[in-house]
């Protein structure tokens, strides 16, 4: 259900939920249970497998867990939970959207909602090429293992990843000036070019609307 709706009314409406979650005044425990219900909702119906959004919540939670110890430490338990709520929910409700939304149809909404072009002309760049940059990486680090004889280890080992890092810079720097001469040669004006385009139906204001309403409600009601 969620890949069928308009990816400008998954963002505004992930957008509108992140900022009611993170204005909710601390300790609220009511309302961060209403925000959990909800989310548990958007997950079930969107269709999406509960394994990558799990992941993916791992990956983010040391970090949020650093923020939790600290504010536990210097301004009590309560207000440290609440980062961790507060955390959790936003890991879970970005998940949703970017498994949920095609990267180009993402960047094409950042751009509909008024974005400054420039930003999305760098997010578009950037995530079209880390791919390259991991590839490269890779087959720099395969031709390092077979020249180096032995497993490297200690300062050895990160002196080699600092060269090899400066080597990926210069190397991207040069790849990068080829691929912009190719695509002016090509005709580019500055933006990138929109596949398919897409229109809000009365499903996607919708869905927008339940969204807003269901955690606008919460944060009213329940703090």
């Amino acid at each position: 259900m969620a890949g069928k709706l308009d990816a400008r009314a998954k963002l505004a409406s992930t957008l509108c939920a992140l900022f009611l979650v993170a204005s909710t005044p601390f300790a609220a425990w009511n309302a961060f249970a209403a925000y959990g219900a909800v989310t548990l909702l958007l997950l079930v119906f969107s269709g999406i497998s509960v394994r990558p959004v799990v992941t993916r919540v791992l990956t983010g939670i040391p970090f949020i867990l650093l923020a939790v110890l600290l504010m536990s430490l210097t301004q009590g338990w309560e207000r440290g939970i609440t980062i961790l709520l507060k955390g959790t929910l936003a890991l879970i409700l970005l998940s949703l959207l970017i498994l949920s939304t095609e990267i180009s149809s993402l960047i094409g909404a950042i751009r509909k909602l008024g974005a400054p072009e420039v930003i999305n002309l760098i997010a578009a760049m950037m995530l079209r090429y880390v791919a390259m940059l991991t590839e490269e990486f890779q087959r720099m680090s395969r031709a390092r293992s077979a020249r180096a004889g032995a497993p490297l280890s200690g300062i050895a080992l990160f002196q080699i990843h600092g060269n090899q890092a400066g080597l990926l810079l210069v190397r991207s720097w040069e790849r990068a000036e080829r691929i912009h001469n190719a695509m002016l040669s090509r005709g580019f004006t500055g933006t990138m070019p929109e596949l398919r385009k897409e229109i809000m139906n009365g499903r996607d204001w919708l869905f927008t609307a339940i969204v807003i309403t269901a955690f606008g409600s919460i944060r009213l009601f329940l703090d």
